[in-house]
């Protein structure tokens, strides 16, 4: 089973640290430093927007009463996917930070909605003001403002924390269905494009063409109710795009796989892992080799 085995070792588990994404302009003893600063700063101003008043003292700060509640229970709270992105942050001295994280959580506060995440810079969680964030940047180094991401990523409108419900974006919530359709396959044609850590987009090309055809497969058999439209079919390629498997869940999705890897779809699906390995165009003797211990588990 080299092919699992393959897998698994490549794909990072929860707790591990997250891609390594170089701050441009930084020293990295300067990053360190305003990361600190930055985090500090933002987790007195959390607690402040929740009514928590923070005292100093001299062995540091410390917060009075009422009690911090439980995030869950604060109106108006919204649980996230879990995202992973790089942001870009300025804190109340203007010091500016890079910082790598996955979102949790997104919450109304008196100055502007604070984001909850894990920072992957410290591995703990995290919280910012999203005012304060001035881009999120994607894979290739694409910068988009908050109010865009929020809105065409994840489908929030940032002014409405708060005061209403997420948008409602027929063609997003759709495509959201089809990926859970269809997570298994996904997850590990996208660990698979995710190996080497980076994802080409010769490699999301492929994947979002064989979710296309499944689709329709899908809608045949009953799974799905209607057949996507072009809108759909854009917000499932973002979707993939922002996969991110972790190797807990990865074992499953290769039991689920292989248990209907018989007949024409457990062909396609290798053919596919296939073309993903080799999107980059370059395809090593020890891929080959996976692929054909796979093509013999598939048989």
């Amino acid at each position: 089973m080299r092919f699992v085995t393959w897998l698994t070792a490549r794909t990072p588990a929860p707790e591990d640290p997250a891609p390594n994404w170089q701050p441009s302009g930084h020293s990295v003893l300067a990053q360190l430093e305003a990361d600190a600063a930055a985090r500090h700063e933002a987790e007195i101003e959390e607690l402040a927007d929740y009514g928590i008043t923070i005292t100093f003292h001299e062995r540091g700060p410390k917060a009075a009463t009422p009690t911090r509640p439980e995030r869950e229970e604060r109106p108006g709270h919204i649980t996230l996917e879990p995202v992973f992105t790089v942001i870009d942050y300025c804190d109340a001295q203007g010091a500016k930070t890079r910082r790598r994280i996955t979102m949790r959580s997104l919450a109304p506060a008196k100055a502007a909605p604070i984001l909850h995440a894990t920072c992957h810079e410290r591995s703990a969680a995290r919280a910012f003001r999203t005012d304060r964030i001035e881009w999120f940047l994607d894979d290739d180094g694409v910068a988009t403002r908050p109010e865009d991401f929020f809105r065409d990523i994840m489908g929030i409108a940032l002014h409405d924390i708060g005061t209403s419900m997420p948008l409602q974006d027929p063609a997003l919530d759709a495509a959201r269905a089809i990926r859970e359709a269809l997570r298994p396959e996904l997850s590990i044609l996208v660990a698979v494009a995710r190996a080497d850590h980076d994802f080409h987009i010769e490699e999301l090309d492929v994947i979002h063409d064989y979710a296309e055809r499944r689709v329709f497969e899908l809608v045949d058999d009953g799974i799905l109710p209607t057949d996507p439209d072009m809108a759909t079919l854009d917000q499932l390629g973002r979707l993939i795009a922002k996969m991110r498997p972790t190797r807990e869940a990865l074992t499953g999705y290769l039991d689920s796989v292989l248990a209907g890897r018989n007949g024409v779809q457990g062909i396609r699906f290798v053919n596919t892992l296939e073309r993903v390995i080799a999107a980059d165009g370059v395809l090593d003797p020890a891929e080959a080799e996976i692929l054909e211990d796979l093509t013999g588990l598939m048989g």
